[in-house]
């Protein structure tokens, strides 16, 4: 099911490395939505219960609605009172509250025991909550065939929420067609999250053909609303098509993002700030969004930072933060991060030298660092030329360096740019090595620039 990224200098991200990263979001564009849990509903379905005292039981309800922001124990009272005497709204508004444990203690047990009289009487909000608790195993044992019961019901009678989630259901199992139909009532109703899925679908071709105007059109509508998911994938769609004006396009979603705490923003945004791409390059801006999304625990932008630290873009050179850094990325696995605290650990850099360490990081990373390299990652293979040259997880092989430099390069990966030039002109190809530098150091590249201005300069970076 579908379910929102640096290089060995981080200032030269490769498109392809922050597509990877970047696209979390679209490439799991379908997400589970509870837009309902916690709404006090004002639909206009409040006659829907049966009640010995329907006036009174629309009063008290009524009454708590308006005190709900001020005085929430006595608005609790009187939706309670309202509840019990039959009123729908009232039945699903307090099982809201106590399955958010929102003004008194949480109880999934309780909260189901209202939504059910609610749902019974056909309120949709009920139902799809009733449908929320059978999906999530809430208050009741899990049962996907029930929560799909109570969706159909509450979409059946137009409730945007349920058409969203029922959708859902249908594109996981089988029925794509009619998810996206669900999904398209939702969203011409205004669902901002059924927008979102629906866009998903016209992009990945589920249910409907591909259409990529469709599925800008409709993340638009949604980005427009304030859905981050959708505000995401959006500038991601822009950053995928280059030119200055997309990539100031992008770079205002992505921002729109970030300052909502989408990490996946954050370090979109970091990203642009330290390639100058659709705003003014900003080591020090850059590094700002890549520690809040770090803080996050965003493995792409931990490693990022630590290339930061490593390189001294925005911040002092620090080894032994950069080795920090590393080390949080390479717990989660990212093999970028594994073969650069490999090399601390190889080299004594920011870290007491330790062999074994080394050799175990840089096996581990490996296999996963070959594939993404064979794949056409630019980051991999920029580390796949390190390692053949150094010798170091591979066999020292300069002419199998050079080629995998090369293919890095070729994407614009400025420090295999850097790395390959020095190569060639140590065995006497300095042109082809000069216009690589100048490549590299029209994206920054400190090391490039150095050795331009001082052209009898060939030792490699450390």
């Amino acid at each position: 099911m579908p379910d929102s990224r640096t290089t060995h200098q981080i200032i030269f991200l490769s498109i392809g490395v922050l597509l990877l990263a970047a696209l979390t979001l679209i490439v799991t564009g379908i997400l589970k939505d509870d837009p309902a849990l916690g709404r006090i509903s004002r639909l206009p379905v409040i006659r829907l219960f049966i009640s010995p005292n329907p006036e009174r039981a629309e009063r008290l309800y009524l009454a708590g609605l308006d005190l709900v922001e001020y005085d929430k124990q006595q608005a609790v009272e009187y939706i309670r009172e309202a509840a019990e005497l039959g009123c729908a709204p009232a039945q699903s508004a307090l099982g809201s509250f106590y399955f958010n444990g929102d003004g008194f203690e949480q109880d999934a047990a309780e909260a189901v025991k209202w939504f059910r009289r609610a749902a019974e009487q056909g309120f949709p909000e009920a139902q799809y909550n009733l449908g929320i608790s059978y999906m999530k195993g809430r208050g009741v044992e899990q049962d996907t065939a029930e929560a799909v019961k109570w969706f159909r019901r509450a979409a059946d009678l137009g409730f945007p929420p349920a058409q969203n989630n029922l959708g859902l259901y249908c594109l996981e199992n089988g029925r794509e067609a009619e998810g996206v139909e669900l999904f398209r009532k939702a969203a011409e109703y205004g669902l901002a999250s059924a927008m979102h899925n629906l866009a998903f679908c016209y992009g990945e071709g589920r249910g409907v053909e591909k259409d990529p105007v469709e599925e800008r059109k409709w993340y638009r509508k949604a980005a427009e609303q304030g859905y981050v998911n959708s505000q995401f994938n959006l500038g991601t769609l822009y950053y995928s098509e280059k030119g200055d004006e997309n990539l100031k396009e992008a770079a205002k979603w992505f921002r729109m993002t970030a300052d909502q705490g989408l990490a996946q923003g954050e370090l979109m945004l970091g990203a642009f700030y330290q390639n100058g791409m659709g705003v003014e390059q900003d080591m020090a801006e850059a590094v700002k969004w890549f520690r809040l999304a770090a803080d996050q625990g965003e493995e792409y932008a931990e490693y990022s930072l630590g290339e930061c630290y490593k390189n001294g873009y925005g911040v002092p050179q620090d080894m032994a933060e950069a080795a920090k850094w590393y080390r949080l990325a390479a717990e989660q696995g990212l093999s970028y991060a594994q073969c650069a605290l490999a090399f601390c650990y190889r080299n004594g850099t920011g870290v007491p030298k330790d062999p074994a360490v080394a050799d175990k990081l840089i096996n581990e990373a490996m296999p996963k660092l070959r594939a993404a390299a064979e794949q056409g990652d630019a980051e991999a293979q920029m580390w796949m030329g390190r390692c053949c040259e150094d010798g170091f997880g591979a066999k020292k092989d300069e002419p199998k360096a050079v080629e995998w430099y090369r293919k890095a390069a070729e994407q614009d990966h400025a420090d295999a740019q850097y790395s390959l030039a020095l190569i060639l002109n140590r065995n006497g190809d300095a042109d082809e090595a000069e216009t690589l530098l100048r490549k590299a150091a029209e994206f920054g590249h400190p090391e490039a620039k150095k050795l331009l201005d001082a052209p009898g300069q060939t030792d490699r970076i450390p």
